[in-house]
C-alpha cells in the first residue's frame, strides 16, 4: 500500500513538472509561428 502511494506521488510530481513545461513549449511554438507569419 505504501509502495502504491509513493508511485502515485511520483506521477503527481512528474505531472506538476511536465505540464507547465509542455504548455510553455506549445506557447513558444505558437508565438514563433505567429512571428513567422507576420514577417512574411
Amino acid at each position: 500500500m505504501i509502495q502504491r502511494i509513493k508511485k502515485m506521488s511520483l506521477y503527481f510530481l512528474a505531472s506538476i513538472i511536465i505540464v507547465p513545461v509542455f504548455i510553455g513549449v506549445v506557447l513558444l511554438t505558437i508565438l514563433g509561428n505567429l512571428k513567422k507569419i507576420k514577417n512574411e
